[in-house]
């Protein structure tokens, strides 16, 4: 290993490969070596060009500390992406043009901070970055560096891209120290894969000569050919009877001998190791990963290909616990008697929500097994000592012995387990099986930015025709006709999040868009941190549960598509389905919608719950307005997706037993570039200031301004109020958490708030929302049918937190605290359908116990009338009295037979 992986990196490959991928995930970030790299690249270069995604423009020319630069900042043109993908990917390509048109590429650096979450964005950004600067030679080729999320997006297309790759790794204990797989490309084709260990710290980066002993150990044997018996071994099936010969009598590991051998002699083995000892000559063309090659035909070689190796594409994309969604690779898989596997933590979980001490059910299929039965999985690593498809192939005649036991594992039985759970495709999470058939279905669907009057705006201006499918909805179900009352701020993601959860926003800490975290000192970005489950569980778990994982926990599975926080872990869950936000689909498309339906109706796993997210019309409303022909034409738009989602569910046989929720998470208000409060105006003093108009934070800077001074300078400014924290009004249920600021200003409705007279030339949202909640046009409107819901009817207003109560009765789920209430929406329900089957069974229940306690009354009374029978037979039979007259000894027996008449014996 190379002292620093940040020279390792520079020197020796960045110069000669030129284009360089970082991937990292959420438990090892790849910001600090991405800067570091881009930093230390740009020192040697005079043409710089950034597209900037995940951070802003300000921020590299402060930390790479060049002026020169040429910026495309998608970070900050949030106009940009209101107006839609089609001015972004001309924006990029147009920019990847000037770039090719710089004559002296070779000194020209590139760097693009992220591919995602915008997968469009990535996918217009491999096409240019393809056709204009990667078909070039090497030599003149400029110097590209890039950053992505490997646990956001698929990067296949990505990296092939890219001949330098370095794919950071998780720590393998709760310290600094890191592990990456640096992958190199060859021209010839031949990928080079090592593995580097170093120190991960927020300053520097290190190499691996200061780890700690135990991992360099562990590194070690990870990577030693005593634990890999094939890593350095290459199959030839064409090999001469001589060659042939040649192979049999190697033995593994190989050791590149320091003395020189006659040549004459050939291969010299060490008895004592059983080594082969060799001078690798010019012919030899000694490779590290084909040592052997020299007796191999080149032509007929087969070499270890990484994008060929059979199980690393399975490892990463299928192998994964169906629990947590993790690999294996840093976690113990645990196997039941049932076959099935996950990690060791969640099986550990499992085991502790268990009513009994012994025993538990696996998290798959749901069958009762003993805590004994369940065994670490060791067919897993010597699965990886196979090596590739190849090697399984050559080896099925053949047993391995693992190096953590002495068990010897059958290989056969390892490939038929990796073909029977490949064709399963595992999917990731728990699965009642039996249970799903009965369970109700509920089909919940948000429609940003719908306000509470849309529907009535567009009868009014298009008929009542123009929605059909919505008017069929509400024929046949609940209609909110004033809306709903969403959750204080009006945004999007905590309103969204105050959905599933059934929490206020001071209560599920997700705040805001952007907010600020004390405890972190950090922003939340909606780029950077939309999968970082700190920022949704409150920072220390106590930010509630979504309604998946509450739908998960009483046996149920859930399909979530596009929602915000959909793929992050709470409470150690994921959805059961997820696909992260699709900016395409999102915009209202058919694909999301088969989609879903695919889930509810598979045979594998079929979900109980979905969820979908469209972001329309709240980008229509933003840019035109919400009285726009705009916003009338989304909504026709949307009525068409409905439609579609209701033929889908007939065809499936689903859409009468199918309880269907649409609503929204905030309503609009109209606005315009003269209505915008500039609050460099009004303070003289230096602040900091997050989220975004028409809501906004101020904290004072310590030393240069105090709360007072701030709130005295803006208490006259009109159109705005301005609260201390403290007076914060409690019926927002806003103030209480951490990440609310000193300061918070509220925009009066219609108005906007922005820092400097810059912001506000630009401004040209002609819709605005986030304003006070008790503002009627913030108010989301709610649809919903199904069989539990009332037919035809127009319900009162209810707060947006009670619909997570709602879908957990629905979905007979035991909720998790919140601050919803199944009282206040009750009225829209069919309490008889709702409770149908727990009256039944409970009836069920009642009449076999009554049928029981009859059945025991009847049979005591039987026998007692039986007894005094016989009593009545015996006495007859004598004609006097027992009691006193001398009996013979058959008599006596007679009433010997006879427990009561016993006791009347003499």
């Amino acid at each position: 290993m190379s002292s620093s992986l940040t020279d390792y990196n520079l020197k020796e490959n960045l110069k000669q490969l030129r284009a360089l991928l970082i991937s990292d995930i959420v438990e090892a970030s790849g910001k600090n070596i991405f800067f570091s790299i881009s930093k230390q690249t740009a020192a040697i270069v005079e043409n710089i060009f950034i597209v900037a995604l995940e951070f802003s423009a300000d921020f590299y020319r402060s930390f790479i500390e060049f002026q020169n630069a040429e910026i495309l900042d998608l970070h900050s043109n949030v106009e940009l992406w209101v107006e839609g993908e089609n001015v972004i990917r001309k924006n990029i390509i147009s920019f990847i043009q000037d770039i090719a048109s710089v004559k002296f590429q070779a000194n020209t650096l590139i760097i693009i901070d992220c591919f995602d979450p915008m997968s469009n964005c990535s996918t217009v950004l491999n096409q240019v970055l393809n056709k204009y600067i990667l078909r070039q030679k090497e030599k003149i080729r400029p110097y590209i560096i890039g950053l992505c999320h490997r646990d956001v997006i698929e990067i296949n297309d990505i990296q092939t891209i890219f001949p330098f790759h370095i794919k950071l790794r998780p720590p393998k204990c709760k310290t600094n120290q890191y592990e990456c797989d640096i992958i190199k490309r060859k021209s010839s084709g031949k990928i080079e894969y090592t593995r580097e260990g170093f120190n991960f710290t927020d300053k520097k980066i290190t190499g691996s000569n200061i780890l700690s002993n135990n991992l360099i150990e562990s590194i070690k044997q990870d990577n030693t050919e005593a634990a890999d018996p094939t890593k350095n071994l290459s199959f030839n099936l064409n090999l001469t009877e001589k060659e042939e010969e040649a192979r049999r009598k190697l033995q593994l590991p190989y050791v590149r001998t320091n003395k020189s051998t006659p040549k004459d002699e050939g291969p010299k083995s060490d008895s004592g190791k059983g080594n082969i000892y060799y001078e690798p000559d010019e012919a030899d063309d000694f490779d590290e990963e084909d040592p052997d090659d020299d007796l191999d035909r080149k032509e007929h070689r087969i070499a270890f290909r990484m994008n060929e190796n059979f199980l690393y594409r399975i490892r990463e994309e299928s192998l994964t616990c169906r629990v947590c969604l993790e690999t294996w690779i840093n976690k113990s898989p645990i196997l039941f008697p049932c076959q099935h596997i996950t990690c060791e933590s969640c099986t550990t979980g499992v085991m502790k929500n268990s009513k009994s001490i012994h025993s538990f059910k696996c998290p798959v299929c749901r069958k009762v097994v003993t805590k004994l039965d369940v065994k670490k999985f060791r067919f897993f690593r010597t699965l990886e000592h196979v090596g590739s498809k190849v090697t399984i192939d050559q080896a099925s005649q053949t047993e391995w012995e693992n190096n953590e036991s002495e068990k010897t594992v059958d290989i056969n039985e390892i490939r038929d387990y990796l073909i029977k759970q490949k064709k399963r495709k595992l999917n990731n999470l728990i699965y009642l099986g039996d249970l799903h058939s009965v369970r109700r279905k509920v089909i919940f669907i948000s429609l940003d930015g719908f306000r509470y009057d849309y529907l009535e705006k567009v009868k009014d201006k298009r008929g009542y025709a123009s929605t059909p499918n919505f008017n069929r909805i509400i024929e046949e179900g609940v209609y909110v006709k004033d809306g709903i009352t969403n959750a204080f701020i009006t945004k999007t993601f905590p309103n969204h999040w105050s959905l599933v959860t059934g929490r206020y926003e001071e209560s599920h800490g997700l705040i805001g868009n952007e907010m600020f975290d004390p405890r972190r000192n950090q922003t939340f970005n909606l780029t950077a941190d939309v999968t970082d489950s700190f920022w949704y569980n409150n920072g220390d778990g106590s930010g509630g549960e979504p309604i998946w994982v509450t739908n998960q926990r009483a046996g149920g599975a859930s399909g979530v598509l596009y929602w915000v926080g959909d793929g992050v872990v709470i409470n150690d869950h994921r959805p059961t389905r997820f696909e992260f936000f699709n900016f395409k689909y999102a915009n209202g498309d058919k694909v999301p919608i088969d989609k879903l339906i695919r889930w509810f109706d598979t045979e594998d796993c079929p979900i109980n719950l979905g969820l979908l997210y469209f972001r329309q019309p709240d980008a229509a409303g933003h840019k035109f307005g919400p009285d726009s022909n705009e916003v009338l034409d989304e909504i026709i738009k949307l009525d068409g997706y409905i439609g579609y989602l209701i033929k889908r569910l007939e065809e499936v046989d689903m859409y009468d037993e199918m309880n269907i929720i649409i609503t929204s998470d905030h309503g609009m208000a109209e606005s315009d570039s003269e209505k915008v409060i500039v609050l460099d105006d009004y303070l003289k003093v230096d602040y900091t200031s997050y989220m975004d108009s028409p809501i906004y934070s101020i904290d004072p800077i310590d030393g240069v301004s105090t709360v007072d001074e701030i709130v005295k300078s803006l208490s006259k400014v009109q159109n705005m109020k301005v609260y201390r924290k403290q007076d914060i009004p409690e019926h927002f249920h806003y103030r209480n958490n951490i990440r609310v600021r000193s300061i918070v200003l509220v925009a009066d409705v219609g108005w906007n708030i922005v820092k400097t007279k810059e912001e506000k030339q630009k401004w040209k949202r002609r819709g605005s929302h986030g304003y006070n909640n008790s503002i009627k046009i913030m108010h989301p409107f709610f649809v919903a049918r199904g069989p539990i819901f009332k037919k035809n009817y127009t319900a009162s207003s209810f707060e947006n937190v009670d619909i997570y109560p709602l879908i957990c009765e629905i979905v007979d789920a035991k909720p998790y605290p919140n601050n919803g209430s199944l009282s206040r929406i009750s009225h829209i329900i069919m309490k008889e359908k709702l409770f149908h089957v727990t009256t039944t069974f409970i009836t069920y229940v009642a009449s076999i116990a009554f049928a029981a306690l009859f059945s025991s009354i009847f049979s005591l009374v039987a026998c007692r009338v039986y007894r005094i029978q016989r009593r009545h037979k015996y006495n007859s039979s004598y004609h006097v009295s027992i009691n006193g007259l001398p009996m013979n000894e058959t008599d006596k027996q007679v009433l010997l037979d006879d427990p009561e008449l016993e006791s009347e014996l003499p």
